[in-house]
């Protein structure tokens, strides 16, 4: 049998058309889509990035990141006292800053600049850290707890329990407070819970265990003018912290 093209054309029509029918749109597309296409043709990479982008700064860390929890703003406040300022590098974990105090009193025996820093966490435990110029002194209690600082030495203690050296020792609470530690200008202290209360007004609150009052004060360390770098606040940002009016 001899094949012409319109003999071939009648035979493999009614087939062709069969197929077709077995075939969606969508696959035609597809078929038709990937025959016009050449497996060279180049593919178009991803916009590099441009110059602003590479070189764009970090976002700043959260406020829990900043050493002792000073944001900047309370950094350039604590510097502006002009003093060497020594802080906690030491915080127990789920501690933040409550509350803090700066000044400069201008008359009396401890005449001179000052600050406070209150630390509190969830559980309701407090405590303070102090800076006096001078004119300073405080109660004995009958537990102590030796302090080996880096920044200060080895003959400061902590003392925790009840008042050894006041009439009322038998009626007042348990405490917690180190000696004033000297530093070249200025007199630094630990508080507990009833001095921070009392003195900076704030809600109940206990003690933490006595020895880890003793890590925060062998953490102290003076606070230097570039921790933070690029990370500059305008004052009034910091969401925790609030300033205190501290009567003299």
């Amino acid at each position: 049998m001899v094949l012409n093209r319109s003999s071939f054309n009648n035979l493999t029509e009614p087939y062709f058309k069969q197929s077709l029918r077995g075939l969606t749109l969508a696959s035609i597309v597809a078929i038709i889509t990937a025959c016009a296409s050449s497996p060279d043709t180049p593919r178009t990479p991803p916009p590099a990035a441009t110059q602003e982008s590479a070189t764009a700064a970090p976002p700043p860390p959260p406020p829990g990141a900043f050493l002792a929890q000073l944001q900047p703003d309370i950094n350039a406040e604590l510097l502006a006292l002009e003093v060497p300022i020594a802080i906690p590098t030491y915080l127990p974990p789920g501690f933040d800053l409550a509350a803090y105090d700066t000044g400069t009193r201008t008359a009396g025996q401890d005449a001179g600049p000052y600050y406070a820093l209150i630390y509190r966490n969830t559980q309701a435990q407090c405590f303070a850290i102090e800076a006096a110029s001078g004119g300073v002194g405080g109660p004995v209690l009958d537990t102590r707890l030796p302090i080996a600082s880096p920044l200060f030495g080895d003959s400061y203690v902590l003392y925790a329990g009840q008042l050894t050296n006041l009439a009322a020792a038998q009626s007042a609470p348990p405490d917690l407070l180190s000696d004033w530690l000297a530093g070249d200008v200025m007199l630094y202290r630990y508080v507990g819970a009833r001095l921070t209360m009392t003195t900076y007004d704030q809600p109940t609150c206990t003690d933490l265990p006595a020895e880890e009052a003793v890590k925060i004060v062998e953490s102290l360390a003076y606070l230097t003018s570039n921790i933070y770098g690029d990370y500059w606040q305008e004052p009034g940002e910091n969401p925790k912290a609030t300033p205190l009016t501290v009567p003299d």
